[in-house]
């Protein structure tokens, strides 16, 4: 959640850096990270303050940022009821000398600019917006401040598209570990037996395919007897029973002529009714599976049929494959 607030930060417009960087609690809902260290000397700007060279700094989008530094930053120690009082944000930041010298000089890019952070500090500064029965005028004084930087446009800084893409790499990392945990998870699962809905659909996915292919491969001469007698309809029933055959072997039931005819009328009962006729037609169609996933097309170096490879299918479920764009 952090990291997405990070980016959404880092993703703003110079102007909408400046305004979001100037209200009272700009810090909320994210951590500040304090790992990289970053000195003056780390970072070179152009003539309009705009950062062009400094090291790779994840974690604090408010580096250099103008209004984060004249409301928030410098010597503002916080009073705690009970440890005293304690270096604010800015104070312990470890980026803190390299990130006033770029604000500093950001405050004083034009005349308007620098004229009203003037003023700004001569109303009481950051005391007086704490304080307006002491600084009435600070207020108003901060309010033309910002006016001034978003007039002139805000600041670039080259990190800004370095963090966002580091961001998206790790967005990615994240999603390639979790879905590499849910394939095995699904996997272990599998090979236990247990089929969800989802993995019996990538089956369906597979049995449609092999289908598929096999309707184009009746097309094509030079086919060994069994296969080329086969009708285009019987190309559903074979790949029925390949399906059939898998599912009970997944679920480590007996494989049989009669489970595998069982198994095909659940799950297509209304084309398979008679148990009898199918049992005794299956054996021709589990042979011809057999001869389908060892045959290859003059041409061809694969066979007709791949062997099913149950780890390599969930792998390929994650993205479109040739399975599902052959059965779309």
């Amino acid at each position: 959640m952090h990291s997405e607030r990070h980016e959404a930060l880092e993703r703003k417009s110079p102007t909408a850096k400046i305004l979001h960087w100037s209200t009272v609690a700009p810090w909320r809902g994210i951590r500040v990270s304090q790992q990289t260290v970053v000195g003056p000397n780390d970072v070179l700007m152009d003539d309009g303050w705009n950062i062009i060279r400094m090291p790779l700094l994840v974690g604090k989008p408010c580096f250099g940022q103008p209004t984060a530094f004249a409301r928030h930053g410098g010597p503002q120690p916080i009073l705690h009821p009970v440890r005293g009082l304690l270096p604010s944000r800015c104070m312990r930041c470890s980026a803190k000398d390299a990130c006033e010298n770029v604000a500093k000089k950001r405050l004083r890019v034009t005349t308007n600019v620098q004229d009203a952070f003037r003023a700004f500090d001569r109303a009481g500064g950051t005391y007086g917006l704490g304080n307006p029965s002491d600084c009435p005028t600070a207020q108003r004084q901060f309010d033309a401040l910002v006016h001034a930087l978003v007039r002139h446009g805000g600041f670039t800084s080259c990190n800004d598209a370095v963090v966002v893409a580091h961001y998206e790499s790790a967005r990615d990392e994240a999603r390639q570990l979790a879905a590499k945990r849910k394939r095995v998870a699904r996997l272990k699962a599998a090979r236990r037996g247990d089929l969800d809905d989802e993995m019996l659909a990538l089956l369906e996915d597979h049995r449609l395919w092999r289908e598929a292919q096999l309707r184009l491969v009746l097309r094509k001469s030079e086919l060994p007897a069994r296969i080329a007698r086969l009708p285009l309809k019987s190309a559903r029933l074979t790949a029925d029973a390949w399906l059939a055959r898998l599912v009970l072997t997944l679920r480590r039931a007996p494989v049989n002529h009669s489970s595998v005819a069982s198994e095909m009328m659940r799950h297509r009962p209304t084309s398979y009714r008679n148990h009898n006729a199918l049992r005794q037609r299956v054996e021709n169609d589990l042979l011809r599976v057999d001869l389908l996933e060892r045959y290859c097309v003059p041409g061809h170096n694969t066979s007709v049929w791949p062997r099913f490879d149950l780890k390599q299918a969930l792998r390929d479920s994650e993205q479109l494959t040739h399975y599902k764009a052959m059965a779309a």
